[in-house]
């Protein structure tokens, strides 16, 4: 059991368990630089960004640039999404481009306005999705690596079901498809992605449940993730307290149920997967663990390993590799 734990630590150089910071963007979007944390114990260095209330943030390839899917601004509410340059020594510039997002869907308590909840690139670099939760849409853009500028894209966006509340998504590393999770339906919607036209096309939505326990108060989904291989898809379910796993049709990239495994803990928002797709991570946000499973490579199936990971609250789950 203690090899395994060294293999993944092994594997792993550095992991980063983001923790909620709930503070305004303006500071950062008016140029501020982050706030440096040494950890001294490993000599990793982390950026906290001034005053941010990140729902998501994400660097492309190459470390050009940094996406923010953001909440507010203190003279007023505001969603949209951001992309921010990212200087040599890591420190973040003012947003280089700015997306506001309008409208509203049909839950009454979460959907009256938008909510930007996260970005993906394209794994070509042509094209940003963010996810709206309270929109039910995810939005296109297009990317200018030159300018760093962002554009609707035509379409617009993909639609899924009115009140389901896309949170994430995850492309394939085949570049053809991509995977949103929909936190307040419990669902996982599989689209077809066009990458010379940054179309999306829905070509199935699954629940994230077992039959046996269908969505309930309390119940809402966090994370998605493609496993490396491409031949799994992962999604985090809260308050039921546990990781679905899928397995993705070779020829068609619909998916189909295989099973879900409790995180031996409470509220599993966010996951990570090793780069060799041999071990998962999952997040417990309210019992403040991270629980080590073996991922099977013929299944998908998770297995548990090691002992729980004491770690306050974390939300975020990420290899990071020198």
């Amino acid at each position: 059991m203690a090899g395994a734990w060294v293999n993944l630590l092994r594997l792993a150089v550095w992991l980063v368990v983001l923790t909620a910071v709930f503070t305004p963007l303006e500071r950062m979007l008016s140029g501020q630089t982050a706030t440096k944390r040494e950890n001294r114990a490993t000599d990793v260095v982390l950026y906290f960004l001034n005053n941010v209330l990140p729902q998501l943030l994400l660097s492309i390839p190459l470390g050009l640039l940094a996406w923010v899917a953001q909440r507010c601004l203190s003279q007023g509410w505001m969603e949209g999404v951001a992309a921010l340059p990212v200087g040599d020594d890591g420190k973040l510039s003012a947003a280089a481009s700015q997306m506001q997002h309008a409208g509203s869907s049909v839950n009454p308590d979460r959907q009256k306005e938008p909510h930007a909840h996260s970005i993906n690139v394209s794994p070509d670099n042509r094209f940003a999705v963010a996810a709206d939760l309270g929109l039910d849409k995810l939005l296109v853009y297009k990317f200018d690596a030159a300018t760093s500028t962002l554009t609707p894209n035509d379409p617009p966006s993909a639609s899924v079901a009115p009140g389901s509340g896309p949170r994430h998504a995850a492309f394939h590393p085949n570049g053809k498809l991509l995977y949103a999770i929909n936190e307040i339906l419990c669902t996982l919607t599989t689209f077809a992605y066009d990458a010379e036209r940054g179309l999306l096309t829905e070509l199935q939505t699954l629940s994230t449940l077992p039959s046996a326990d269908p969505l309930k108060p309390g119940y809402s989904t966090a994370e998605v993730q493609v496993h490396p291989s491409g031949k799994f898809v992962y999604g985090s379910n809260r308050g039921h307290d546990s990781i679905t796993v899928f397995a993705v049709d070779p020829e068609k990239g619909t998916l189909s149920y295989v099973d879900n495994h409790a995180t031996r803990g409470k509220t599993p928002r966010g996951f990570g997967i090793d780069p060799t797709g041999n071990f998962f991570l999952a997040g417990n946000q309210d019992s403040g663990t991270i629980a080590v499973f073996r991922i099977d490579q013929k299944t998908g199936r998770l297995a548990p390993i090691g002992d729980l990971l004491e770690v306050g609250s974390p939300v975020c789950v990420k290899f990071v590799m020198p």
